[in-house]
């Protein structure tokens, strides 16, 4: 797991030897969340205090904060969405997904899951009735909404990243790119994406879609996501946190390294 300063300077949030990285999230107190290949969640504390807050998942992925703060964690392997309260409590919230990959939630609560073997992107109310967002999409990924609502779909093997405003309709934000896979916005309002398999990258894109390199000679960079302050849910500026996918504060960003193996059809 790496850290960023907001310039693109790389540190080592955590050495070697974690078990390869996946999705991640911060709470409101701080503390980074992190999906391992070995089932588990591990829970960092701002002092880097490593614990472990929930196991036996099935290779967690995605990971988001509801505004109550339990965490939604996508399991790829048991094609379902656990629901965990802040004392570890585990429930299932949704089942019967074909991988479910990156995890979002809207302004109203509503939690959107990028289903990467379906090529569809589902919506979820806070009760758990699901609808589908999108489809004829090509192994969507990551997810992030912007500050007025659009969501932004980050579309692997199409090397494109799209935008959805509320009611659905389709715009293409960015293409031509190298497998993205996660995705985060700052408080500034650009959007970080991740270049996960060719060229292990993160590209910074401004409100108006102009794109700059961020970062450089990543191995396998996956999801994003910004640490936010205790008393908002926006994200601060500065910190970025990838691979597993952090975004964080005070100028830090978190990368997690991970291999994907992508299911053709």
């Amino acid at each position: 797991i790496y850290e960023f300063t907001p310039g693109g300077v790389k540190s080592a949030f955590y050495p070697q030897g974690f078990a390869a990285p996946a999705g991640l999230a911060f709470d409101n107190s701080g503390n980074l969340y992190v999906g391992g290949n070995d089932d588990r969640i591990h829970k960092f504390a701002p002092d880097k205090t490593r614990t472990i807050f929930a196991s036996g998942l099935g290779d967690p992925s995605g990971l988001a904060f509801d505004s109550a703060g339990n965490l939604f964690v996508s399991e790829v392997q048991n094609g379902r969405i656990s629901k965990i309260t802040s004392d570890g409590t585990k429930t299932i919230f949704a089942s019967d997904l074909t991988g479910p990959r990156g995890l979002a939630f809207d302004g109203n609560g509503n939690l959107f899951e990028a289903d990467e073997s379906s090529n569809r992107v589902f919506k979820f109310t806070p009760d758990g009735a699901k609808t589908t967002f999108a489809s004829g999409l090509s192994h969507p990924t990551g997810l992030a909404f912007d500050s007025v609502g659009n969501l932004f779909v980050a579309d692997y093997a199409s090397n494109s990243v799209f935008a959805f405003t509320p009611d659905g309709v389709k715009t293409t934000f960015a293409t031509g790119l190298s497998n993205p896979y996660g995705l985060a916005f700052d408080s500034s309002g650009n959007l970080f994406e991740s270049e996960y398999y060719y060229n292990g990258s993160i590209n910074m894109f401004s409100p108006s879609g102009n794109k700059t390199v961020f970062a450089t000679g990543l191995n396998y960079p996956s999801y994003l996501t910004f640490k936010s302050s205790s008393s908002s849910s926006v994200p601060e500026p500065g910190a970025i946190a990838l691979g597993a996918g952090v975004v964080g504060i005070a100028g830090t960003a978190i990368v997690r390294r991970r291999k994907l193996t992508i299911k053709k059809h």
